[in-house]
C-alpha cells in the first residue's frame, strides 16, 4: 500500500483449504507486489482500526523512517485488480489527489500496492489477524 494504503486479498480455493495465488499472467497476478510489506517494513505495531482496515506504525528499512501503513482487505477475482473495486477504498484518482496534498494537519499519502493476504500476514505482529 503506498505507505498509508495496502490493499490485499485472494480467493479461497473453494475446498475450504489454503487460499491460492492467482494464475500467472492474470490481471490480478500482474498487479501484485508480493512480499513488499515484509521486505520493506519492520517493527509493525497496530495503532488503529477503521471502517476500511487497520493502521500500523512501521519502520521502512530503505528510507529509515517511520510510516503509517493502512492495510485494507479486498476480495478480488483473477480477472480484476484493486482499481476495479472502489467500494472499500477511495480509488486511484482520489488517491493520486491525496498524494498531492501538502498540509501539516493532514497525513501525507505516499503510495499504494497490492499483495495477497498470505504475504501480508507473514509481516504482521503475532496475534494480529486480517
Amino acid at each position: 500500500t503506498d505507505s498509508d494504503d495496502d490493499d490485499d486479498d485472494d480467493e479461497d480455493d473453494g475446498g475450504g483449504g489454503k487460499p491460492r495465488a492467482p494464475p500467472p499472467g492474470s490481471r490480478l497476478a500482474e498487479s501484485l507486489e508480493r512480499g513488499l510489506l515484509a521486505e520493506s517494513f519492520r517493527s509493525l505495531e497496530l495503532v488503529g482500526r477503521g471502517g476500511f482496515g487497520e493502521v500500523f506504525k512501521a519502520w521502512h528499512e530503505g528510507d529509515r523512517r517511520w510510516y503509517a501503513v493502512k492495510i485494507i482487505p479486498v476480495v478480488l477475482r483473477e480477472n480484476e485488480n484493486v482499481d476495479d473495486d472502489c467500494k472499500v477504498w477511495c480509488g486511484p484518482d482520489l488517491f493520486q489527489r491525496l498524494c498531492q496534498i501538502r498540509c501539516p494537519h493532514v497525513l501525507r499519502y505516499q503510495r499504494r500496492w497490492t499483495e495477497l493476504c498470505e504475504d501480508v500476514r507473514g509481516a504482521l505482529p503475532p496475534g494480529v489477524r486480517l
